[in-house]
């Protein structure tokens, strides 16, 4: 089943009774490709909800779904009623990828939003492979007083993040924000991703973060085999997974009518694997670079390599720094520049570490500090396993 040049399935709710159920189910295949001539209209599917009845179920079932060339799968809710759900189930790949080559603003992905007081629906993806490249995502975001969705995210083989648009710099994601307004905001939801492998690269993000008042979601990643975070892409921009607290910049702040300094507090972030590797200036953080506080890290593997100044860390800039966790089962390798760091640049305390592994190896420039500018300074300990 193929749509394209803007072809786009519809659920509008301008009354009050709940939105029934887009269901589009394929034997091989679900392909939506790119946007009208003019750009202005991405092909897809919408669910929008404009009066008080509840939204409903945006749901795709195909062996393979593909969401390509700006294309969308997008549910919003102008209300103060709750958007609708979105499911897609490919059992063996979904592609979410690039962007409109008239609009490069228009990328690919999966999204729930709300712009006023009513919830954001639920993001729920289950597949063999996931494959988010070239600026494409799926997540989840408030844009005012209601909260955003929950996103999970399950791939029974393996979930890749890479790439990014250049011009307007939109990277690969994950995501869930709250980036409410003046008027009000909303909290970020929760991102749950379960899968064997991870991978993270070329500027790829997994993330929840808010620009605002409202607070961060939590980030959960259970992946039974590798979780590998790399690199960055061609304008520098970091490889990541982080629950934060971020600026935006001064024209964002103006077109979304939003503080110049966010004051809600950030999500944690746990890690489970067999094997976590962040490499080549990657990426994993849990931040505030607001006031508020930051959350908590917690990684649970049994081997972590942090590599040529891939780090992991936990910064403030006004709150409470967040606390940093790391359980290694088997070792936890720093080398040539890698780091672990909590740092409170402001009057919040330092956020403390503590280690446990039973054989941690330092070489080359690397290091495991802990820092509090103004504040009480934080302490590390570090605990061999036996």
């Amino acid at each position: 089943m193929n749509f394209s040049e803007g072809s786009i399935a519809l659920m509008q709710n301008t009354g009050r009774l709940a939105s029934g159920t887009i269901n589009l189910t394929a034997s091989q295949g679900l392909r939506f490709t790119g946007t009208t001539a003019d750009g202005q209209l991405q092909t897809g599917v919408h669910g929008q909800q404009l009066s008080d009845g509840p939204g409903g179920l945006v749901q795709l079932q195909a062996p393979t779904v593909e969401l390509l060339d700006g294309s969308t799968v997008n549910t919003k809710s102008f209300s103060a009623a709750r958007g609708s759900d979105i499911q897609v189930i490919a059992p063996d790949t979904l592609w979410v990828k690039g962007f409109s080559p008239i609009d490069t603003s228009n990328f690919s992905g999966i999204f729930t939003y709300t712009y006023t007081n009513g919830r954001a629906g639920d993001v729920t993806v289950s597949s063999g492979q996931l494959q988010a490249l070239d600026s494409g995502s799926i997540g989840s975001a408030t844009l005012d007083l209601g909260d955003a969705g929950n996103v999970t995210v399950t791939a029974t083989d393996s979930i890749v993040l890479s790439g990014q648009e250049l011009k307007f710099g939109q990277f690969s994601t994950i995501f869930d924000i709250s980036v409410g307004s003046r008027t009000g905001s909303g909290n970020a939801g929760d991102v749950v991703v379960t899968t064997p492998r991870l991978l993270i690269q070329n500027g790829g993000r997994l993330g929840a973060s808010t620009v605002s008042a409202g607070n961060a979601g939590s980030i959960t990643v259970n992946a039974r085999d590798s979780v590998t975070v790399q690199g960055t892409s061609p304008s520098k921009l970091q490889s990541q997974i982080s629950a934060a607290g971020n600026v935006l910049p001064p024209a964002l702040q103006t077109l979304y009518n939003v503080a110049a300094t966010p004051s809600g507090n950030g999500g944690n972030l746990v890690i489970n694997t067999a094997q976590l590797e962040v490499t080549d200036n990657a990426l994993v953080t849990v931040r505030n670079l607001g006031s508020g506080d930051s959350g908590t890290l917690t990684i649970n593997a049994d081997r972590i390599a942090l590599k040529n100044k891939g780090s992991i860390a936990a910064t403030t800039q006004g709150g409470n720094g967040g606390e940093l966790m790391v359980n290694a089962r088997s070792s936890l390798l720093i080398r040539d520049g890698g780091s672990i760091s909590t740092n409170a640049r402001g009057n919040g305390n330092g956020g403390n570490i503590e280690i446990n592994a039973p054989n941690i190896v330092g070489l080359n420039n690397s290091d495991i500090t802990a820092e509090a500018r103004r504040a009480t300074a934080a302490t590390l300990r570090s605990t061999p396993r036996r």
